[in-house]
């Protein structure tokens, strides 16, 4: 039987500095026949998700959805309990609140804060639906001893799964 495993990598894209610090947050995924990743979590194994089925496309575009509000919502309010709530848990170890103070931090000076976004559409791959959204962002720039604020377009990218019947975010990225 195939299986996704999904473990997180949080810090070493805090060093990064190339990208924005939820670019690639929390998430690598090694590929549905891949099942040699290593958990983050000591006692427990990397978290597997299910065949996702035909009809579970719309409860998992409403959960990537509500997910997104979420994670949006810590993000702006610098929450971490509500932007780790639909995470994997190995999102949530590796995101812990040192990390996402750092990366709230970075992405906030860069990225500036959330304006709306539209959705895009999705793509099925088997153990995971792939969610994408234009975002748009509006981060301060100094011009002539003036800020100014300037428009960002980010494109998010969220991978759902499915766990145990109940669909969890394995990965999620804000790329400019």
């Amino acid at each position: 039987m195939k299986v996704f495993n999904a473990f997180a990598l949080a810090l070493p894209l805090l060093a990064a500095a190339a990208f924005s610090p939820l670019s690639a947050l929390a998430m690598s995924s090694s590929t549905p026949e891949d099942t040699t990743s290593a958990a983050p979590l000591a006692d427990k194994p990397a978290t597997k998700a299910q065949k996702m089925e035909k009809n579970d496309a719309d409860a998992a575009r409403t959960f990537a959805n509500a997910a997104l509000e979420d994670i949006l919502s810590g993000m702006k309010t610098n929450d971490h309990v509500l932007f780790c709530r639909n995470l994997t848990d190995e999102m949530k170890v590796s995101i812990n609140k040192d990390n996402f103070k750092k990366m709230m931090e970075v992405f906030n000076e860069k990225h500036g804060p959330y304006k709306n976004r539209v959705y895009l559409g999705e793509l099925s791959q088997g153990f995971l639906y792939v969610y994408l959204w234009k975002a748009q962002f509006a981060p301060v720039v100094k011009k002539d001893n003036k800020e100014e604020p300037i428009q960002n377009d980010t494109l998010i990218t969220m991978n759902v799964g499915k766990v145990d019947g109940k669909f969890l975010v394995f990965g999620i990225w804000f790329q400019p």
